[in-house]
């Protein structure tokens, strides 16, 4: 159990597309914790582990939790991973989550320790930012974990949403089945893509976020503004680590790889916390599409300190997105369906995060 003096686990979370890969790559290189890659734990298999529970047997709950670890060593959650191929050893995660109580909760604690050894680290974390719409769940079995919130402009996740890898695809000689998996991963972000639908996302995220910082507090949660963030990036790591009580090495920043997942397209250095990003979308985002940002979540977007453009749109160009919303959800809905424990939680989940 942590201590008073051993930090706690810790949860990054956030939109997708806000930053929340650059801000686990700069805690992994900086500190002596590590983040694991997205497990989506809280989200997809725990709530349907739930649902199955007077159906399946102890022990073949186990196995579906254990290859549902395995597999993410394999590839990233999304892409058919074999839990076989990967590098973390079935004995080795059935052995540490016996040692912690054995439950489901337990492999996932498991998953992100041995994560944490295999990278030399002595903390252990985890970054899934849908995981934002699961802070009660997370702090009600992990009451001295900590979570950050990673909050970027509506109007900029939005706009690297729906330019989510446009890249092309390679073959990957090593994993077969890789390049398919990923194309698939592409058409089902494809699907989801409305700017509506993206926009009253985000808009769900920003209200968790503020949601859970006024019921928890700030000891227990923190907002980081990526545009803070990549502005100066010593000075906020170093606020952000104090927070979570780790030291912070700011030499090692200068290591951190950039990963930016939206564009195929790379910033002149391939290491290092770029500011490219946070003014791409004004060159990026139609008058129409950031009318609609900022119409839906317009709020939010002033709560966390973005000042609103309010660009001139014609009254047919702003019925244009509306039109089309309908269809887009059911797509979006249909599309998600399989990765987050059916239909009709995914979408509650959602309207509760609008309110």
């Amino acid at each position: 159990m942590p201590t008073a003096e051993t930090p706690g686990p810790i949860f990054i979370v956030g939109a997708s597309r806000s930053g929340t890969t650059m801000l686990s790559a700069c805690v992994n290189a900086c500190t002596e914790a590590h983040m694991a890659e997205e497990t989506h734990y809280f989200e997809d298999l725990r709530p349907r582990l739930e649902k199955r529970k007077a159906e399946v047997s102890a022990e073949e709950r186990n196995r579906i939790v254990e290859n549902y670890f395995l597999a993410l060593t394999h590839r990233y959650y999304g892409q058919d991973g074999d839990p076989d191929r990967g590098w973390m050893k079935r004995e080795d995660l059935r052995a540490e989550a016996e040692r912690l109580g054995g439950e489901p909760d337990h492999y996932l604690e498991a998953f992100c320790i041995l994560s944490a050894q295999r990278r030399e680290k002595k903390h252990w974390g985890e970054k899934t930012p849908r995981h934002v719409l699961r802070i009660d769940e997370i702090l009600a079995r992990y009451p001295n974990a900590k979570i950050v919130c990673m909050i970027r402009d509506g109007r900029a996740v939005v706009t690297s949403y729906r330019d989510f890898k446009k890249g092309e695809v390679e073959e990957d000689t090593q994993d077969p089945g890789r390049k398919e998996a990923l194309l698939m991963e592409q058409e089902r972000v494809r699907k989801s893509y409305h700017p509506i639908v993206a926009s009253l996302v985000w808009r769900g995220v920003a209200r968790a976020s503020q949601n859970a910082l006024n019921k928890y507090g700030p000891e227990r949660v923190y907002v980081q503004r990526y545009e803070d963030l990549v502005a100066n990036a010593p000075k906020e790591l170093e606020k952000m680590c104090s927070w979570l009580g780790l030291d912070f090495d700011e030499e090692k920043l200068a290591t951190v790889p950039i990963g930016t997942s939206s564009y195929a397209n790379k910033v002149q250095s391939d290491v290092g916390v770029s500011d490219e990003a946070v003014m791409r979308w004004r060159k990026k985002m139609s008058d129409v599409e950031i009318h609609v940002v900022e119409k839906t979540s317009g709020q939010q977007l002033e709560d966390f300190g973005y000042e609103l453009l309010r660009p001139p749109v014609s009254p047919w160009a702003r019925c244009g997105p509306w039109l089309t919303l309908p269809g887009a959800v059911f797509t979006a809905v249909r599309a998600n369906a399989g990765r987050h424990g059916g239909i009709g939680s995914f979408l509650m989940r959602r309207l509760r995060a609008l309110r």
